[in-house]
């Protein structure tokens, strides 16, 4: 992925994660659809899946490519095991996978691009991998983080600026770099 396009769809993402921050209800229809839903797994879980059982379809011989096949089984038997054993918060689990994949093309188009606009790009995506990481092990940590949005009008808004003011600088990079 080019880094422009890059730039500009995690800036895209994080308009929308400011509009959902700041209307409490729409914030609440997400919530609940994410914790009592009985497609929301199937929705995240299945979409995060299937992405990364493709990768691991491609995956060349210096990446364990010639293991691919029994790579692919494990894992298939994995993810369906898990919608079947481990239907607790399953879809916040599934989020945090999407999270994890989306990082991994992001920081494939940040090579070779100017030193200081990569460094705050990467830091960002890194930190955005480590909240996923936290959110696969403890999936009741994003409940909460969303119970407490759901409460907190300042907390609402202090998340929400944050990510406008985020998506406003990876759109406005996007948008004004001379490519």
């Amino acid at each position: 992925m080019h880094i422009n396009s890059a730039v500009f769809m995690t800036g895209i993402v994080l308009v929308l994660l400011s509009a959902l921050v700041f209307s409490r209800n729409f914030l609440v229809k997400t919530y609940k659809w994410l914790i009592f839903s009985r497609e929301a797994p199937f929705v995240t879980l299945g979409i995060g899946g299937t992405w990364f059982l493709v990768n691991v379809l491609q995956l060349s011989t210096a990446d364990f490519g010639e293991h691919r096949i029994t790579l692919f089984l494990g894992f298939l038997v994995i993810l369906v095991l898990s919608f079947l054993r481990m239907r607790e918060l399953i879809a916040l689990r599934g989020v945090a996978v999407l999270m994890l994949l989306c990082a991994n093309l992001q920081l494939g188009g940040v090579c070779g691009e100017a030193i200081l606009f990569r460094i705050f790009f990467v830091s960002f995506v890194y930190l955005s991998i480590t909240f996923a990481m936290i959110v696969c092990c403890n999936p009741y940590m994003l409940r909460n983080l969303l119970e407490m949005l759901m409460e907190s009008e300042k907390a609402r808004r202090v998340c929400g600026i944050f990510f406008a003011l985020c998506a406003g600088l990876f759109l406005y990079s996007s948008l004004c770099s001379g490519r």
